[in-house]
Formats: structure tokens, sequence, C-alpha cells
């Protein structure tokens, strides 16, 4: 997932913008088995340093327990 941000770079501090997710994230690790897409907001805001990046993001994976290896 990518953001182009050019233009909220451009703005003053206290610019916004908002996007929903959702991704597959089945190729991220091998180790992680997603039982479904990643979905969520995203909220990106401009400040004097640069962006702020906040979310709330969901999803469901299996994992084999450690003390299970």
């Amino acid at each position: 997932m990518k953001y182009n941000v050019a233009q909220l770079l451009k703005e003053q501090s206290g610019g916004m913008r908002q996007y929903s997710l959702h991704e597959d994230i089945s190729a991220l690790d091998p180790d992680i088995i997603p039982l479904t897409a990643l979905d969520g907001n995203i909220q990106l805001i401009r400040t004097a340093d640069g962006i702020l990046a906040r979310g709330t993001l969901n999803t469901s994976v299996e994992l084999t327990c450690s003390r299970c290896v």
C-alpha cells in the first residue's frame, strides 16, 4: 500500500487525508497465514515536521504457538 502525499506536503499543518484500506497481506511473511484481508482506516495529517500517519487496522491470522514448536 502506497499513498501519494505530494499535495499533502504542500499544505499547511493540519491538512488531512483519509483512506479506507482493504489489502491482501498473504505475501507479507511466509510464517503468517492471513485468514482475512487487512481492513481499516488510515488518516494522514500534515505536521510541521512532515506527515503523521494514524489508523485502525484489523485482520485475522493463523500462527503457530511458540510453545508448541
